[in-house]
């Protein structure tokens, strides 16, 4: 049994004969023919019946068919991804990142990476970094992006660049002309921020526990538009990666440090990498891909 053989048998029962199969497959009705009872004889079925001058597939025939399609199907999807490796024309990546990593420091990158390269496909999916490891190890997705380091030892891990956590509050809010925040004075009010599939979240859970006081997480999402208007509207406080600070102006956007003139805690400290499994080989379009992140990022 080859794949001919499943391409000609397949193309009968998909254009309704003998004639129409030869055409679509371009070879003549003899040698489809001929094919057919090889591939009947080494499955040892008969898989069509003759009714006057047509053929009709039998019981068993349209059981085949099934298993046809999916070995047809894996069997071109295999030729589309090696031939991936080697092309930059044609190609589709798929890639995760948390929403603020996507949505606040990749999309530029990844526009511009598009433009110099129209023939590739990109499918971007929004996740928090435990999942998009989980994705990675499944084989969902080609690249990850995270802002921690992946668990997992053959998962490879390439910066492309720093982040910070930072407090955002409405300019009318009681802290907003404070130059820095503590953990303390942040954990005294109301907060806004990511759900809890996300690594800032547990963050959050992981400093009110180190200072002894709960964390009132009162709205937890990944839908920003929503996270934003309620920091607007509230004395809450919102924590987010601070870049985002140039696409919203109306927030204040404050520094958590534990005194004034201190250095960037390293809990707030953030490293976004480009994370793939380095037991798989990367297209050249996902190389490329990575390439133009690191250089635009960094």
């Amino acid at each position: 049994m080859d794949l001919k053989q499943l391409r000609y048998f397949t193309a009968i029962i998909d254009e309704g004969g003998v004639r129409r199969a030869s055409e679509q497959v371009h070879i003549s009705q003899p040698a489809i023919t001929v094919a057919i009872k090889n591939l009947e004889a080494d499955l040892g079925v008969k898989l069509f019946v003759r009714k006057g001058r047509n053929l009709q597939a039998t019981k068993e025939g349209y059981h085949f068919y099934k298993h046809a399609c999916s070995i047809l199907a894996q069997a071109d999807k295999a030729k589309a991804d090696m031939a991936s490796l080697t092309s930059l024309q044609t190609a589709h990546i798929k890639i995760a990142a948390p929403t603020m990593i996507a949505g606040y420091i990749l999309a530029d990158a990844i526009s511009d990476f598009m433009s110099l390269h129209p023939g590739i496909r990109i499918t971007a999916n929004q996740m928090g970094g435990p999942r998009v490891e989980t994705a990675l190890l499944r084989g969902d997705i080609d690249i990850g992006f995270m802002g921690n380091k992946p668990e997992a030892a053959h998962i490879e891990a390439d910066k492309v660049t720093d982040a910070e956590i930072y407090a955002f509050v409405r300019q009318e809010h009681p802290l907003s002309g404070h130059g820095h925040l503590t953990w303390p004075e942040i954990l005294k009010y109301e907060l806004v921020t990511l759900a809890r599939s996300y690594l800032l979240y547990e963050n959050i859970k992981r400093q009110a526990s180190r200072h002894r006081i709960t964390a009132d997480i009162i709205l937890e999402s990944d839908i920003f538009p929503l996270l934003i208007t309620s920091i607007r509207k509230s004395n809450s406080i919102g924590l987010f990666l601070g870049n985002i600070a140039a696409h919203e102006p109306n927030l204040v956007c404050i520094p958590i440090r534990p005194k004034a003139g201190a250095p960037t805690p390293s809990e707030v400290k953030m490293i976004i990498s480009a994370c793939y499994l380095n037991s798989a080989p990367l297209s050249l379009a996902a190389k490329a891909f990575l390439a133009h992140m690191q250089q635009s990022l960094q």
